[in-house]
C-alpha cells in the first residue's frame, strides 16, 4: 500500500481560511495548517495506514496542534 499525503492535502484546502473556536479568534495560517497535516498523517500512520479515518484523523490533528500552539503563546 502506497501512502498517500494528497487527502489530507485536499483537507487542507476545503477547511475555512480563518478557524474561530468558540470564545477565541484563531487565525489558521499556512505554517498552522502544515502542522496539522503533518500530525494528521502521522496519526494515520500510526493506525497502520488504514483509509477511511482521514476526517477524524484531522479533526484530531487540529485539536493537538492548536493546543500545542495556545500554549506555545502564552
Amino acid at each position: 500500500m502506497t501512502k498517500d499525503k494528497s487527502r489530507y492535502k485536499t483537507i487542507v484546502h476545503e477547511t475555512k481560511e480563518d478557524l474561530k473556536p468558540e470564545g477565541h479568534h484563531f487565525a489558521c495560517t499556512k505554517e498552522l495548517k502544515g502542522e496539522i497535516t503533518k500530525k494528521a498523517y502521522e496519526l494515520y500512520e500510526s493506525r497502520g495506514c488504514r483509509s477511511g479515518r482521514d476526517w477524524d484523523d484531522w479533526f484530531e490533528a487540529e485539536k493537538i496542534v492548536q493546543s500545542q500552539f495556545a500554549s506555545s503563546s502564552h
